[in-house]
């Protein structure tokens, strides 16, 4: 009977201990979800955080990008402006350059039409022959004989 109480004892120990490493146990899960818990909300806030800051760095992206759109709508328009200021001046230059080459050849064409000799124009105008001839047959062309 003796054995049997020594055995129901240490079967008693034995469960005892079982269920105090079983507590111990269920603490330390217990205690790991919640350190699993806490470091899930941790990493759902440093994400809403990271979502926040992308897009406030995404609109002002697209604000830098609208702002360089702008930019270069006002350099383009700078630079057809440019252009059309130096066609201006190229044309203004020809011109310049033109109106005494016409004067000069109206007046060979009246002497001309008043009879003189090519050699005579030249000596006239204190210009070479080959102008004179050139300027003739210059203004023949372009009146179509």
């Amino acid at each position: 009977m003796f054995i049997i109480l020594i055995c129901l004892a240490g079967s008693g120990v034995a469960l005892l201990l079982f269920a105090l490493i079983k507590q111990r146990d269920t603490k330390n899960t217990d205690q790991k979800l919640d350190k699993l818990d806490n470091s899930l909300k941790e990493a759902e806030n440093i994400i809403f955080e990271l979502d926040d800051l992308s897009n406030s760095v995404r609109k002002e992206i697209d604000e830098k990008y609208q702002e360089m759109l702008q930019l270069y709508s006002i350099l383009d328009e700078k630079k057809n402006e440019s252009i059309a200021e130096k066609t201006q001046a190229e044309y203004k230059k020809i011109n310049k350059n033109l109106r005494p080459v016409s004067e000069k050849a109206s007046k060979i064409k009246s002497l001309y039409d008043q009879g003189y000799t090519v050699s005579k124009i030249a000596q006239l105008l204190k210009i070479g022959q080959g102008e004179v001839n050139l300027t003739l047959n210059l203004n023949r062309e372009r009146s179509g004989v």
